[in-house]
């Protein structure tokens, strides 16, 4: 007789007790009845055998989902998928290499839709009270705490979400760290556990859910609820009423209801992925999750839609509604998740988004078009999609008085792709395209967001291979047919959004059908892009330049002095395929006298607006992209910067684009035309989706003495800005050139020498650099905007203090959650608060700023609890473990303008050394002087009827 118990072996420690002791009573007996039996390999065999019996008895273990998923066996084997017995369903998978974080989370079947139509962000509510609920806050901290000791960012390793019909909660953290996984999923348990939602908790939470709403303009919310109920006019599910701005509607009682209902083990999921061993972390998931009591499950929601059948036009005019915005869109099912079809589906989609663009350049590309940008692409706000319905739309910003021409020509567009094939060359360039970007998909999210799939439809979305076999064998015919089939005029709606000033411009529903029937009556346009031209570089008269031995400099830079310019080339070689530049140089607006700095910042955005080397902006556009070539152009506050970047292939390719935008770069009076266009748009028809900030933005340059585009109301001078291109973009005398790429030392020295190292021609007397001022207390206010404040707090200082500036960036981090936590959660005011520190050198600035949004009732409150904050820490100081905190936080990575601006402050390329206690001390004391803060605030219009005091300015 042979016993075997379970508890001697190794999985004993993930089984429930009750599983062991029942395990434990099993006795199996065999007998020896012929020779060379090996009982030891035998009993290993039955022991597992046995073990996973017994897991299927205990946590109801599911096999099929490999099998359903068309998983093959190498995935298989890093897979563990199943359902626990109190009926909260796992998924994990290893995957990705070790670098990568871990990705774990808890999907909640629990959204906005269960509490439509009248009480909505319950779930909202929710979310944000179990992210900041902690069962054992007093021994392991809070989240952020918590995900900082594992060496993580907050807001950036741990995030919540609450979507439409699911709350999905993730936390990040290292691979090959067992403690950094454990504490990862007692996090999640932390998060799936049962708790007491107290009077407290969710009156805090809802008043910042409603502040979190002000982050976008009242237009917003209102055109998303106008979008769904002509979208889907029969099912109810997806009409809501928008409850009053700055309160939400679901009450306490309604949180506490929801919670308890939806947050059962058998309404919930953990997936988690990355570099991990499956069967480790199932033990962990079933040692902690296991033990959660079982409750009811919820019955699913419906979300049926009824009929997709469109034909509607909706002329939607808002007081908040600045720019005017115009959608076709086109409903279409699915077909399910799980079906070979839907593979086909979404490779359809994914060529369609790399044809459309060129089919939509002839609309865009050309100078005054009424159209000014236009997008297309499966609608991302469509609630429906979960139950089958996606959403085509085609999605433009025009000029308002030129609505209807802007209406015309995308009507015009999809009457050809209806009339006309895209050609093979168009379609096999596409999926060319659409393959590539497939590599980046197949990652650690792309194997969550399937998972996460699997739980909430029974069915994963169709994988990397199957989307990569479906593009490859679809024939031109095949798409043709299956995306004329998705813009099925009878599943259409037309949506113009605008502001009710422009009314007159938008044509009424007779006038559009007229437009539609007048497009499928004219000559179709054509749906590839125009051909190629190419720039003519002027050749170099100079000889090739004589290598140099270079000067090394920290982590791994090689330095030179260019002869002839005296600029400073920096380089590192890095193993990356791509190659990025960075050229800077002190200056300027800040290096002319103020009746000239705004037609200073204006030069980089005319000339990128006229192109170079013989080709127009939308000429150069198509050659860039054509070449993965990518480039700004800009003259700042300070700066003069060319930033350029593409394939390390490319090399001399990118040399000559960059020598071209100081010897053949074009300032004409049509690219001119465009910036001054575009300037008024930003001013009189900004972008309603957030905010209206350009008031604010000028209010806090003249408080900084930062001049910015826009400023003034002074003419911007054609010739003028043209002259100023010269003076400033002529040569590269004195800047600093920092290259990072897979390129040979030698070559890049050369090269550089050979197109980069310009001298100036004529020397421009201009001004030195001018000296900025300090803050001093002030109250500054605008008005703009209907209903929601912004606030800035800032205090400059004209010096640079090299002993204490270099802890900036951690001190603001130590305020940030001081900051956090009084207007949060104490004040109940703001969803979040953002506190910065910046600082340059020529002209000498660092400034430390705090900035966050609220209702305009809560300002004056806010402002003094902030200064409270501040004032606590000069007289207190910081904390030894507040300190400690921050230095365990990863620094962020140093792009190639910083390094240049680390070698314009300090003369070296390596970043400051870690800050320590006294140099963080010494910057509280330089930027929590309140006698220097200055206050600027925003308020709505209709607040504009006090009268200024002595401190305060009337607006802009």
């Amino acid at each position: 007789m042979v016993m075997v118990l379970i508890s001697e072996t190794r999985i004993c420690r993930y089984l429930p007790r009750k599983a062991i002791l029942a395990a434990e009573n099993l006795r199996l007996e065999y007998l020896l009845d012929f020779d060379g039996f090996s009982w030891v390999l035998f009993m290993k065999f039955f022991k597992v055998a046995l073990l996973y019996f017994i897991a299927l008895i205990f946590f109801g273990v599911t096999v099929s989902v490999a099998a359903q998923d068309g998983i093959d066996r190498e995935t298989a084997r890093s897979l563990q998928t199943g359902t626990l017995a109190n009926g909260l369903a796992y998924y994990i998978q290893r995957k990705g290499p070790s670098s990568d974080k871990i990705s774990i989370s808890l999907i909640v079947r629990v959204g906005a839709a269960h509490g439509v139509p009248h009480e909505l962000e319950a779930a909202h509510v929710i979310e944000h009270i179990v992210v900041a609920k902690l069962r054992d806050v007093d021994t392991k901290g809070s989240i952020s705490e918590r995900v900082s000791r594992m060496g993580g960012t907050p807001g950036r390793d741990y995030g919540a979400g609450a979507g439409f019909q699911f709350t999905s909660y993730t936390v990040k953290v290292p691979a090959g760290d067992p403690a950094a996984l454990t504490a990862g999923i007692e996090i999640l348990t932390d998060w799936a556990s049962s708790m007491k939602l107290e009077d407290d908790e969710i009156d805090r939470e809802r008043k910042v859910v409603a502040e979190e709403a002000r982050l976008a303009a009242p237009s917003f919310h209102s055109n998303l609820g106008v979008r769904h109920h002509n979208w889907y006019p029969r099912d109810a599910l997806y009409h809501w009423e928008i409850p009053l701005r700055g309160t939400v509607s679901a009450g306490p009682e309604t949180v506490r209801a929801l919670h308890g209902r939806y947050y059962v083990p058998g309404n919930m999921a953990v997936v988690i992925v990355g570099a991990i061993d499956p069967n480790i972390v199932f033990g962990e998931i079933s040692s902690r999750l296991g033990p959660l009591p079982a409750r009811e499950v919820p019955a699913p929601l419906g979300t049926t839609v009824s009929d997709i059948t469109g034909g509607r036009y909706i002329d939607v005019s808002h007081p908040d509604q600045s720019s005017t915005r115009v959608e076709v869109t086109y409903k279409f099912r699915r077909t399910k998740r799980g079906q070979v079809q839907r593979a086909r589906e979404t490779a359809v989609l994914r060529i369609a988004n790399h044809l459309l663009p060129d089919a939509m350049a002839g609309l865009t590309q050309r100078y005054a078009a009424p159209t000014i940008e236009l997008l297309a692409d499966v609608e991302p706000g469509n609630f429906a999609g979960a139950s089958g319905v996606d959403i085509y739309s085609f999605k433009a910003r025009v000029r308002s008085e030129r609505t209807a021409a802007g209406l015309a020509e995308i009507f015009h567009l999809i009457s050809t792709i209806h009339r006309e094939d895209f050609d093979d060359k168009s379609i096999k360039k596409a999926k060319t395209a659409a393959l590539y970007r497939l590599k980046d998909d197949d990652d650690i999210g792309e194997t969550h967001n399937r998972w996460v799939d699997h739980f909430l439809f029974g069915a994963s979305d169709a994988s990397v291979a199957d989307i990569r076999a479906a593009i490859e064998s679809m024939t031109p015919a095949e798409f043709n047919q299956a995306f004329r089939q998705i813009l099925d005029p009878t599943h259409r709606d037309i949506f113009v959004f605008h502001s009710p000033k422009n009314s007159a411009f938008v044509p009424d529903k007779k006038a559009v059908d007229e437009l539609i029937a007048q497009a499928d009556r004219v000559k179709p346009l054509p749906l590839s892009i125009p051909k190629l031209r190419l720039p003519v570089f002027e050749p170099l008269n100079s000889s090739p330049a004589v290598f140099r031995d270079p000067k090394s400099e920290a982590d791994g830079f090689m330095r030179w002095t260019l002869p002839k310019s005296g600029a400073t080339l920096l380089f590192k070689r890095t193993i990356a395929s791509h190659v990025e530049a960075a050229l800077l140089r002190p200056g300027g607006a800040s290096r002319f006298p103020v009746d000239k700095m705004e037609q200073v910042l204006a030069v980089g955005d005319v000339v990128k607006a006229s192109g170079f080397a013989g080709l127009n902006q939308f000429e150069a556009q198509n050659f860039l992209q054509s070449n993965g070539i990518m480039f700004d152009l800009s003259a700042t506050a300070d700066r003069e910067e060319l930033k350029i970047g593409g394939p390390a292939d490319k090399w001399n390719l990118i040399l000559k684009i960059a020598r071209a935008q100081f010897v053949q770069a074009r300032c004409s009076r049509e690219g001119y035309g465009e910036v001054m266009s575009r300037i008024a748009r930003n001013i009189d028809e900004p972008d309603t989706a957030f905010l209206p900030r350009t008031k604010f933005e000028q209010a806090v340059a003249k408080v900084l003495a930062n001049p910015i585009l826009g400023l003034s109301e002074q003419e911007l001078d054609f010739r003028r800005i043209c002259g100023f291109h010269r003076e400033i973009f002529s040569d590269t005398e004195s800047m600093t050139i920092v290259i990072t790429g897979n390129l040979q030392p030698g070559d890049v020295y050369q090269s550089v020498a050979d197109r980069l190292d310009i001298p100036a021609s004529v020397r421009v007397n201009v001004p030195s650099v001018r000296k900025l001022p300090d803050t001093e207390a002030s109250r500054t206010t605008v008005y703009d905007g209907k209903d929601a404040a912004i606030v800035r707090l800032t205090i400059q200082r004209s010096d640079l203090d090299p002993a204490s500036d270099h802890a900036g960036e951690l001190a603001v981090k130590i305020v940030r959650e001081r900051l956090e936590a009084r207007i949060r959660v104490a004040e109940k005011a703001s969803y979040s608060v953002s506190a910065f520190f910046m600082r340059s050198a020529k002209p000498d600035r660092a400034s430390f700023n705090i900035e966050f949004n609220c209702d305009p009732r809560n300002v004056e409150r806010l402002i003094e609890a902030v200064k409270d904050e501040l004032l606590s820490l000069r007289k207190r100081g910081v904390t030894q473990e507040e300190f400690a905190g921050v230095l365990k936080l990863p620094p962020r990575r140093a792009n190639n303008t910083a390094i240049a601006e680390r070698w314009l402050v300090r003369g070296s390329v390596q970043g400051a050394n870690p800050p320590n206690y006294r140099d963080i001390l010494a910057w509280v004391e330089r930027f929590t002087d309140l006698s220097r803060l200055a206050e600027i605030v925003q308020l709505p219009i209709a607040a504009n009827s006090a009268t200024p005091t002595s401190d305060q300015s009337s607006g802009l």
